[in-house]
């Protein structure tokens, strides 16, 4: 949830920026509808890129799972065409082709490449697209790929974009942009001496919601701004993903035996029962079935060897001793809950609020300079959830940005609120999103952000980069990094309060080999 403070109007001979003829806001009201009439697509209007391409951009997906789905849900055909994809989890192939029909806003969001690109069954479509069960540079060794999108755990960020480049493919790859400020400077300068056009999936870069808010602010209507409130609350443990084991095997059993038993019941041949077709015994049974289902599919992965792609077995202490074993199986499941493949909160969540935070008071500046903060201070910690993970379940951060005209400015995020003025609820979330007085959903920039990297790659010049380039990705990558480290610092004397940290600008400096965590960027440690 993000709240903007509205402060001083302008003084009085002070003017607000001058109106232009067509506003963005005159656009939204007309321009839906004049747009819709010539067939051109409202980001591609609204945003300044054709509403297609020529030759769609042939792709590969690697990494198939949540926000893959909803990546491939969000494709354009006009633009991008799948020709492979790469999981290692079977469950997450079957869903990449067929969709997630879990839930009716999973289905929404994930409807699969079948239905998406109109390819008929699923035999059709694996005839149409390599799948690549195994290691993914098997698809960056296909030549039919030219560009692809990354949407694997974050500590395969670097390296998969890294390779991809090396190999000549343009990437759009999920954000943060990687696990690490070394990392990310590495994608950074392996973008400039590839050629190849590197995009991070901030995909708020492409919000026509953003962009409005962001006109307010240029125009002086709600006056300075001089702190932001940004909060994420989420109630479910959504990343705690069930795991294919025996467990889930009895889950089977239970839901088989409700289901035949239920259907048994409808047909009236349980013994001396007459036949008992109502709605409610038809609508739990197509329940139980739908569990089943779900459950069976999960067990697709019950024979991967995660061990052979670099995931380990696991030990974690609790607070009272107590000692949790987990598999290499569950780390790569449940990758977002473990400091070694996953950068917590702050990289999931908080990275929206604090990309948010900085188009907005970057707005304040006349050459559209990105903002840096001066400083960070925070605090966190694992109150909720057992000893299961790692990563903290409360995340609250305080910095100090200077921004417009040497204004300071105070950014708090918090993991927990309510009350939103701008809606930034999560990907593919169980809500639907608001809808325009008179129009479709407001989109959350997904199908922009691909649209644009493809027009990109077909429009070749300095000038045509996508919206979050490499230089606007490290920004938001640094300042979530940095925010981490804030939580877990220690002192030599823990009567004294911590200290926030201080934002060194050679952090935010591509061609600087200054990073947080004191480690250069070095492209030789990426074999072929």
């Amino acid at each position: 949830m993000m709240h903007l403070a509205k402060q001083d109007q302008p003084a009085a001979g002070k003017t607000a920026p001058p109106l232009s003829d067509v506003s963005r806001r005159d656009f939204l009201k007309g321009g839906v509808v004049a747009g819709a009439a010539a067939g051109v697509g409202l980001g591609a209007a609204y945003f300044g890129y054709e509403a297609a391409v020529r030759n769609p951009v042939r792709i590969g997906v690697i990494g198939t799972g949540d926000e893959g789905g909803v990546l491939i849900g969000a494709m354009n055909p006009n633009y991008v065409q799948v020709v492979a994809i790469a999981d290692i989890r079977p469950y997450n192939i079957h869903r990449a082709l067929n969709g997630d029909d879990s839930t009716p806003s999973a289905a929404a969001a994930r409807p699969g490449l079948v239905k998406k690109f109109s390819l008929g069954t699923e035999a059709q479509a694996r005839r149409q697209i390599r799948i690549y069960e195994g290691k993914y540079e098997e698809l960056l060794n296909d030549p039919n790929v030219e560009a692809v999108i990354i949407a694997l755990p974050l500590h395969l960020h670097a390296e998969a974009s890294i390779k991809a480049m090396k190999k000549g493919k343009h990437v759009l790859c999920e954000k943060l942009m990687a696990h690490t400020v070394h990392e990310a400077k590495e994608m950074a300068l392996m973008a400039k001496q590839t050629n190849c056009i590197l995009a991070v999936g901030h995909q708020r870069h492409y919000s026509i919601l953003y962009d409005n808010a962001v006109e307010a602010i240029r125009r002086g209507l709600i006056g300075d701004v001089h702190h932001i409130r940004a909060q994420w609350f989420r109630g479910e443990d959504s990343w705690q993903a069930p795991l294919p084991n025996e467990a889930m095997e009895k889950e089977v059993a239970k839901y088989t035996k409700e289901s035949d038993d239920l259907l048994a019941k409808l047909a009236g041949l349980q013994a001396d029962t007459p036949p008992a077709w109502n709605a409610d015994s038809a609508e739990n049974r197509d329940k139980a079935e739908l569990g089943r289902r779900q459950k069976m599919l999960r067990l697709l992965d019950r024979n991967v060897d995660a061990s052979k792609y670099g995931y380990s077995d696991f030990v974690l202490t609790g607070p009272n001793g107590e000692v949790y074993k987990g598999t290499a199986l569950e780390e790569l499941i449940r990758w977002r809950l473990f400091n070694r493949t996953s950068g917590g909160l702050m990289a999931e969540l908080g990275a929206h609020q604090i990309d948010a935070s900085s188009i907005f008071l970057s707005a304040l500046n006349n050459d559209g300079r990105k903002v840096q903060p001066l400083s960070v201070i925070g605090t966190g910690g694992r109150h909720i959830y057992d000893f299961n993970r790692d990563s903290d379940d409360h995340v609250y951060q305080d910095m100090t940005i200077v921004g417009g005209a040497e204004k300071a400015t105070t950014v708090q995020a918090a993991k927990g609120g309510a009350g939103p003025t701008i809606d930034t609820t999560e990907s593919g979330g169980p809500k639907a999103s608001k809808k325009l007085g008179g129009g479709g959903p407001v989109s959350k920039g997904y199908t922009e952000e691909i649209e644009h990297w493809a027009w990109c790659i077909r429009n070749r010049a300095p000038e045509n980069q996508p919206r979050c380039h490499p230089e606007v990705a490290l920004g938001d990558a640094v300042i979530a990094l940095v925010s981490n480290m804030s939580l877990h610092q220690t002192s030599s004397d823990p009567k004294k309060p911590k200290k926030p940290i201080e934002f060194k600008p050679e952090w935010f400096q591509i061609d600087s080999p200054e990073t947080p965590e004191g480690v250069a960027p070095d492209l030789a440690r990426y074999k072929a």
